[in-house]
Parts: structure tokens; C-alpha cells; sequence
């Protein structure tokens, strides 16, 4: 098939015709409307992006990428996704950061680099399935970093840069520096001195190679002319990172203070040995400070130490070591200052300083005892350090670190996955300030977990746990309102949905009633039902138990008049709570009018009337030319008006004193007559409503049958039956009779006429 195409079917019989018409319309396979490749930008932003199926996605760490999935086919194809990991998502679910929105687009948020992989579209269809794969990648930008504390060595031997960013190194050593990078190979990094290319395979003194510490220049035996600013230039995709470094030559006779890296890391409990090239040295209070003084030169220099600018003499408390070196006994806070060294050598005089800090050991005090909130308010939250922290989902919570200590401390957060964060650096929703705030924007449910607060100074370092627990108000996923069956009006006790009056739900006395909610929310809420107000004790007529999905079902046994009321579902936890409630009304309640209702009596065929009474059935299948009854019991406190309409059409209004029983007639049903009929009885408490269709019964003539098939040869002696529209024979004195839709429409006598 091609195009739509129609068809009609029609009937007839001596008494009519009617027919029925039917379209085919050919289905689409689905297909979803994807992009070339090659829709990227170089250098990539650093924003949330959109892309289509199809092309390749690139995004940067923390952001959000969405695919769109535009697909086409007849019947609409539903769309899902496949991620890397094999799950499989549709329209409206989530999984972690990954969800598909009503759309069908796939929205990956806080992208990591985790996420890089191949993720399948999925249009599917009865017409069958199409699939697109596309790539997703996530690009950490190009860096290159360089500290010259640690990241230069002569002769092996780490060596530092000045205050003013030189390094100096001697005539004839060997020179290695190390640049780090992150998003390059090595082959994507240059270097460069003085603007110009280096001149890698001049002599074989200068090479770069690749190490597991980033890229190095190697120069031996470094002479004059190795003097110069050294940049090394990396670059990926249009983006580019450089750092730099000055290196100064110096001759054999210059007398030259370098100091090793690695004697920062000679701390113990009562010494601390350091270079006075360090810009400051932490001492605690007690310990011995050796400061050292390295010096080059001929004739060998001759080292003298200052105290902010004065002459520093050995004592009880200070020596000068056979090596130039600086000792302090017994560090006290009067000892803080700026110590110099200065290296004097053939009439020339290089100096360096430092500046001795006392240091207190730092700590995160224990924070101030801060009650539960209950429940707990739907705000963004702050906390200090230590403290429980409560956030409903969707809020954001931030933790202040009050540190003391001297010098002022470094602070980290470590993250329930291990990740740690310093100050001023963010990833994803997690982002922690300046001043050492950790903060969490629209906290989640994964986002439960201990976060560790570590902070750091000379002195030592000291940690506090701060535990985040994430609540999720309930919600109600199964209301009562839609959820109230009564057992014990139809034989079977099959439970059936009760009538409303004025919204209010309409049970027999002696029936039983069931009441089901159910809700959701972190940590599971607890659920309860109330009557008016007052919660419902599981005694007497009251019974609880709990549905297959973990919903909590009320039954009613037995109601009266005295279970009249308002039901209320209650799920609650440390979030808040949620409800939905319904009335119940038990039929003889004073005043109100009712209309009574039995489900499931079927109407009554007595001769050619047809009896139904409202309430009963939904609809009921009349044939033409019946005569039809629609009877309705009416209780209350009279006096009563009954009025039937069809549509905006007024059909009968009658009053009535007291209840009765009412009869609306329709005879010589017609197909015109078919359609929805609606009764209102009313007084002076309220109304009640309750509506019936009539369906009207088409005839179909049967198909005649073959003679030969179907009448006896010769004819038997007896009564016989035959279709409408067979043919028929009789013996003379015998009775025959035709049926027509199932039923008889003539018995005639065989007298031969």
C-alpha cells in the first residue's frame, strides 16, 4: 500500500440499511533527521552546547551538553537512548546527570570526562526501528604550568628563581627544566628563547623530551650565550597556553646564592632547615631554624647574616655553621623577622633574604551544636564546618571554615569521591571560594556524603568532617481520589468504583471500602490516614495494610451512616508532608438527594420493552422499534424534582413529595434516538446527577445460506425454524417460524396459502 485508502461496508434487509467506513493509511518506518559530522568550533567555548544526532559532540568538563533527536515516521516514534555503560533511557526518565527530556533529547549535565563515548538514538515505531550513533567527548582545555620552585634542576640539584623570576646557574653545569601540560602531547608543545625557534640539534647540548612530569629542556654544559627568556608554547584545536622562564648565565668568579628545593622538606618536630631563598620560612615556637646560604665563587665567599637590616653576632641562641649557614636555638616570637645573607667574593657582594615566620598550628574550631530543623525548610542553606548539613533536593548548601592559625592556612575540600578541590577552583555543581567555602548549587540525592575540610600551614595541618544529607519532600504518585473501590454490590464482591454527588463518592451501607496512597520523597515518608482531621486508629471497622508498590491501603468494613466524612492520605518525613483526600457519603445520609445506584443489573427484556435502571450500567444496546424504560430509585428528603436532558435539549421535568421510583419511556426506538441521557434529582439540601447511553442496535442481514445445505428433502413432518431470508418449506398443518438478529419476528400457521 501507498496511499490511504478507503473502504465501506454496508448492510441492508427488507427494513433498512446502514453501513460503515473504514481507512488504511500505509505506516512511515521511523527515521530520525540527523547532522553531518564537522559541526565543531575551534577553539571550543567554555558554555553549555547544543547539538543534533549525528554530530560529533565536544563540551568542556563541568558543562551541559544536549542532543537533539528529530525524528519523523508514521505512527510518531517514541525516542530513547542508549548510553555507553548499555543502560537505556526513555522520554522523562533520569539516571544520575544523564536524562531524556519530553523532547526525546539526550542532556547530559556536569559532563566529566567519564561521559567521552558512543551514545545510540533509538526512534522506534510498529513500523519498525532506526538508530544513530554519535560521539561525545569531553575536552579538558589546553594548560601549561611551570614552578620554578620545583621544576628546575643544575647539575641534577634543584635550584630556584629570584624575587625577580631569574634563574642563576653557573658556567659549564647542566640545565634541565620541566613544563607540565594538561589537554597536549608532546608533540603539540614548542619551544622557543628569545622569540626564536630553538636551535634543538646545534652541538647536541640542547634536546626536549617527553616525561611523565610534562615536557624538558635539557642544556649541557650551558655557556654565555645559553642567557635568555625560555618559553614553552602549547597548542591543540586553536588553543594555546605558554609559560616562561629567564635564565642568567653566570661567570666562575661571580659569587652566586642558589638554594635547593629539597630543604623545605627537612621539617621535624624540632628542626626546620631552609634556604634563605625561600620568601618565608614557618617556625613553631621551640624549634631550630638552620638557614642555609649556598655560594659559588672565587675566592670562596664569605657569608654574613642580618636581622631585619642588622648584624647578626653569634650567642647563646644563634651560630654560624663551618658551611655559611644560619642556626637559631629555640625559637621564640622575638626571633621573627627578615633574615638576609649576604655573599661577598673579590670586591662583588650578592645578597638574598627571607622572611622567619613564628607559626601557630592551624584548626577549624568545633562548631556551635545546631538543632534539626523539622521540617526542614525549602531554602538554600549555610552551615560551618562540622555541622551536619540538611538541604531538601534542588537547594544549594554552602559551608564556611573558620580556620586559627598563623600563617593563614591553605584550605582543600575532599569530596565524597575522592576528588579534591582547593580554593577558587570548581567542578561541575561543586565549586569552593577564595576564602574556602565549599559550595553545592541544586543539590541532589547522589550529592549524599561525609566532605572533609582539610587546611594547611607550616605549622601543620588539621581536618573536620562536615556530612550532607539530602532530603526529598514527598510526593504523592497515587492520590485517593482516584484510587476508592467499594466490595459487596455484585455477587462476585469484584471491588467497583462508587458514584460522586457533589464530589463526594456515594456507598450502600454494609458495603466495604477501600481507601489506597501512596508517595515518595528521601528518606521514605511515613504514611497515615485521617478522618476529619483526627488520624485513623487499625481497630474495629478500620483495618490497614500495605499494596505491592509499598502504598498504604485503608479499609472500611461494614459502613454507615457514621463513616461519613473526609479521608485524608498523609506521607510525611524530615522534608515535609503531602496529602490528598476525598468524602465519603453512605446512601440514607439525611437530606440529600440520591440516586440509587446497583452496578451490574443488566437490563430486563419483558415482550418488546426493554427496563434499565440508571445506575446500573453505563450504556445499554437497544434495537429499532423496542420500547425502552429508564427507571430511576430516588432517596432523600423530598420534596424532589427529576429532570431528564439530552445534550442542551430539556426532555421531561416532574415533582414528587417524597422518594420514588421513576420511569422515563421512549417507544419505537429509532437510530436517532441513540446518545447520552442524563437524570437530575434535586431538592432543597443538593442535586444529584448520573448519566446512561443508549447504544443503538444496527441490523445486519444474514448471509442466505445454500438451500441445499439447510432445507430437508422431502420435507419432515414436524414444526421447523429458518432464517430470514432461507428458504423455507412446511408441511400443510404444521407451524413455522423465522428469526431475524437472534430473535423471532414471525410464527405463521401452513394451511398452504
Amino acid at each position: 500500500m501507498r496511499d490511504e485508502e478507503h473502504y465501506t461496508f454496508s448492510a441492508s434487509s427488507d427494513v433498512g440499511s446502514d453501513s460503515e467506513s473504514i481507512s488504511f493509511v500505509p505506516a512511515i518506518a521511523p527515521a530520525l533527521n540527523r547532522e553531518s559530522e564537522g559541526q565543531d568550533s575551534d577553539p571550543l567555548p567554555d558554555k553549555d552546547l547544543d547539538y543534533i544526532v549525528g554530530q560529533r559532540a565536544r563540551v568542556r568538563p563541568g558543562r551541559t551538553v544536549t542532543v537533539q533527536a528529530p525524528a519523523r515516521g508514521r505512527p510518531t516514534p517514541n525516542i530513547s537512548w542508549r548510553l555507553p555503560s548499555g543502560r537505556r533511557l526513555g522520554v522523562g526518565e533520569r539516571y544520575g546527570r544523564y536524562g531524556v527530556m519530553s523532547n526525546g533529547a539526550l542532556q547530559i549535565r556536569d559532563a566529566r570526562p567519564s561521559d567521552t563515548g558512543t551514545y545510540r538514538a533509538i526512534a522506534s515505531s510498529r513500523a519498525g526501528d532506526n538508530v544513530v550513533d554519535m560521539s561525545v567527548q569531553v575536552v579538558a582545555p589546553v594548560e601549561i604550568s611551570f614552578n620554578p620552585a620545583d621544576n628546575v634542576y643544575s647539575d641534577g640539584v634543584h635550584i630556584a628563581a629570584s624575587s625577580s623570576g631569574e634563574v642563576v646557574v653557573r658556567r659549564g653545569s647542566d640545565l634541565s627544566v620541566v613544563f607540565g601540560a594538561v589537554g597536549v602531547g608532546a608533540e603539540d608543545i614548542r619551544w622557543t628563547k628569545d622569540g626564536s625557534a630553538l636551535p634543538l640539534d646545534e652541538d647536541n647540548r640542547l634536546t626536549v623530551t617527553q616525561t611523565s612530569e610534562g615536557s624538558q629542556l635539557t642544556v649541557t654544559n650551558v655557556n654565555a650565550s645559553d642567557s635568555g627568556s625560555y618559553v614553552a608554547e602549547a597548542s591543540r584545536n586553536g588553543e594555546v597556553a605558554s609559560a616562561s622562564l629567564d635564565v642568567r648565565v653566570a661567570g666562575a668568579n661571580d659569587p652566586v646564592s642558589t638554594r635547593r628545593a629539597d630543604v623545605t622538606s627537612q621539617v621535624t618536630d624540632t628542626d626546620v632547615r631552609a634556604s634563605v631563598s625561600q620568601p618565608e620560612v614557618m617556625v613553631k615556637a621551640g624549634q631550630t631554624l638552620t638557614l642555609a646560604s649556598p655560594a659559588t665563587g672565587l675566592p670562596k665567599p664569605v657569608i654574613s647574616w642580618y636581622k631585619n637590616g642588622t648584624r647578626l653576632v653569634a650567642g647563646d641562641y644563634v651560630s654560624f655553621l663551618s658551611d655559611g649557614s644560619l642556626e637559631v636555638r629555640n625559637f621564640v616570637a622575638q626571633d621573627a623577622g627578615t633574615y638576609q645573607s649576604q655573599a661577598a667574593s673579590g670586591g662583588k657582594v650578592d645578597s638574598q633574604e627571607t622572611e622567619v615566620i613564628l607559626a601557630d598550628f592551624p584548626s577549624i574550631p568545633k562548631p556551635v551544636s545546631r538543632s534539626p530543623q523539622r521540617p526542614l525548610p525549602d531554602v538554600d542553606q549555610f552551615y560551618d564546618a562540622g555541622q551536619t548539613a540538611e538541604i531538601v533536593a534542588g537547594r544549594s548548601v554552602t559551608v564556611n571554615v573558620p580556620v586559627m592559625g598563623n600563617p593563614p592556612a591553605d584550605i582543600s575540600w575532599q569530596l565524597p569521591s575522592g576528588r579534591r578541590l582547593s580554593s577558587g577552583e570548581r567542578e561541575g555543581r561543586y565549586s569552593v571560594s577564595e576564602n574556602g567555602q565549599l559550595q553545592i548549587q541544586t543539590v541532589e540525592v547522589l550529592d549524599n556524603g561525609d566532605y572533609t575540610a582539610t587546611v594547611v600551614n607550616a605549622a601543620g595541618k588539621s581536618s573536620r568532617v562536615t556530612p550532607v544529607r539530602v532530603f526529598e519532600s514527598p510526593d504523592i504518585v497515587r492520590d485517593v481520589e482516584n484510587n476508592v473501590a467499594v466490595t459487596g454490590l455484585l455477587e462476585e464482591n469484584r471491588p467497583i468504583r462508587p458514584s460522586k454527588l457533589n464530589g463526594a463518592f456515594i456507598v450502600r451501607p454494609g458495603t466495604s471500602v477501600a481507601l489506597e496512597g501512596a508517595a515518595n520523597g528521601r528518606p521514605s515518608p511515613v504514611a497515615r490516614f485521617l478522618k476529619d482531621g483526627e488520624m485513623i486508629s487499625a481497630e474495629g471497622k478500620f483495618s490497614y495494610d500495605r499494596t505491592s508498590d509499598g502504598g498504604l491501603r485503608l479499609v472500611i468494613d461494614d459502613v454507615t451512616t457514621a463513616e461519613n466524612g473526609t479521608y485524608t492520605f498523609v506521607a510525611e518525613n524530615e522534608a515535609g508532608s503531602v496529602g490528598s483526600s476525598v468524602d465519603v457519603l453512605v446512601e440514607g445520609t439525611s437530606g440529600y438527594p440520591l440516586i440509587g445506584r446497583r452496578p451490574g443489573r443488566a437490563p430486563v427484556l419483558d415482550g418488546n420493552t426493554i427496563t434499565a435502571v440508571v445506575g446500573t450500567n453505563e450504556n445499554v444496546l437497544v434495537q429499532m422499534g423496542r420500547d425502552l424504560g429508564l427507571v430511576t430509585e430516588v432517596t432523600g428528603d423530598g420534596p424532589f424534582e427529576i429532570t431528564w436532558t439530552r445534550g442542551d435539549n430539556v426532555l421531561t421535568t416532574s415533582s414528587y413529595p417524597e422518594p420514588v421510583t421513576h420511569t422515563l419511556n421512549l417507544n419505537d426506538f429509532r437510530k436517532n434516538a441513540a446518545g447520552t441521557y442524563k437524570v437530575t434529582v434535586s431538592n432543597n439540601e443538593g442535586s444529584d446527577t448520573e448519566e446512561i447511553d443508549l447504544l443503538y442496535d444496527v441490523p445486519v442481514r444474514p448471509k442466505l445460506q445454500d438451500p441445499e445445505g439447510e432445507v430437508e428433502f422431502p420435507t419432515p413432518d414436524r414444526d421447523v425454524s429458518y432464517a430470514a431470508g432461507q428458504r423455507a418449506s412446511a408441511i400443510q398443518g404444521r407451524t413455522w417460524q423465522a428469526y431475524w438478529c437472534g430473535r423471532i419476528i414471525r410464527t405463521c400457521p401452513s394451511d398452504g396459502r
